[in-house]
């Protein structure tokens, strides 16, 4: 970020209660040498910090809830609609009705909800640095590099490569397709990348993909819906910014399905959702439609 940025990114952790550092431009190239910060740039480094790993975590949080005797699960069951009731009709007709749904999935889940978010696809570069290159050791996920084009990057870590892309690689689309990096922005991503990486080899690029996120397109970022009287809550997966406040959303969310007051997060669009409305007429319930216990969703 920029020096005069700092001291009030600084006074906005420790109002958090978390804690950070200040580095200076002469402690970016010390501490980071592979890396060519913009010049004037400075940072703030959150030292208890760390690269979440999605599988992981998904596989983890699977086998937990597979552990709980007041779970069902319903694996590679499509959800195709959903009512201001609380009724999910799946795919093969049944449906499942509670007193609470949450709704927290990915892109794809925007057909369910009436609500205008706009899809974004975005490419990433996978670098792999050669392993005698131990200048790597210790980065960070850096956020924001300062560049004009919001470059960002994941190091190396737990045996995956280095991750790197830019908000201008992310563009508007208008549905869901494959994940394959068009060469247009592969290149697109070598071009930047290879002025900010000091030793840039165009070898160590070991793959890139093509990943969708949603977007509130008044704000840009996510967005939090209510369907009818609260049975219903829908978080939009919206890119980097669940990830920053992953825990800060998941702990409103929760509140907001236990009944009780929801602590704020500071952020707009999750401290006041949006009364969304249903995408179907209500679900029918009848017939050979499954309607397990509730605590068993």
């Amino acid at each position: 970020m920029p020096a005069g940025e700092v001291e009030s990114s600084l006074a906005l952790l420790a109002a958090a209660g978390a804690s950070g550092r200040p580095l200076s431009a002469g402690d970016l190239s010390a501490r980071y040498p592979q890396i060519r910060f913009p010049a004037g740039m400075e940072a703030v480094l959150e030292r208890a910090t760390g690269i979440v790993l999605a599988d992981q975590v998904l596989t983890a949080m699977r086998r937990w809830l597979g552990c709980q005797p007041t779970v069902r699960l319903y694996p590679r069951r499509r959800v195709v609609a959903i009512d201001e009731g609380g009724a999910v009709l799946l795919a093969d007709g049944a449906v499942l009705a509670g007193d609470r749904v949450v709704v927290a999935a990915g892109p794809w889940s925007r057909d369910l909800l009436a609500a205008e978010l706009t899809l974004h696809r975005q490419s990433v570069l996978w670098y792999a640095p050669a392993p005698s290159a131990d200048s790597w050791a210790g980065t960070p996920a850096i956020v924001a590099v300062g560049t004009d084009h919001g470059a960002w990057l994941i190091p190396p870590v737990a045996g995956a490569p280095a991750r790197l892309s830019a908000a201008s690689a992310c563009r508007k689309v208008p549905e869901l397709t494959d994940r394959v990096t068009p060469d247009y922005w592969r290149d697109h991503l070598m071009v930047q990348f290879a002025a900010l990486l000091a030793d840039f080899d165009p070898a160590a690029v070991v793959g890139a993909s093509d990943g969708y996120y949603l977007a509130d397109p008044a704000s840009g970022g996510p967005l939090l819906g209510m369907l009818g009287d609260g049975a219903v809550v829908a978080y939009a997966a919206c890119g980097g910014m669940s990830f920053k406040f992953a825990p800060l959303i998941a702990r409103a969310i929760a509140d907001r399905v236990a009944g009780q007051p929801p602590r704020p997060v500071g952020l707009e669009p999750i401290d006041h959702p949006r009364q969304l409305a249903a995408t179907a007429a209500a679900v029918s319930r009848d017939g050979d439609q499954t309607r397990p216990k509730e605590e068993e969703l």
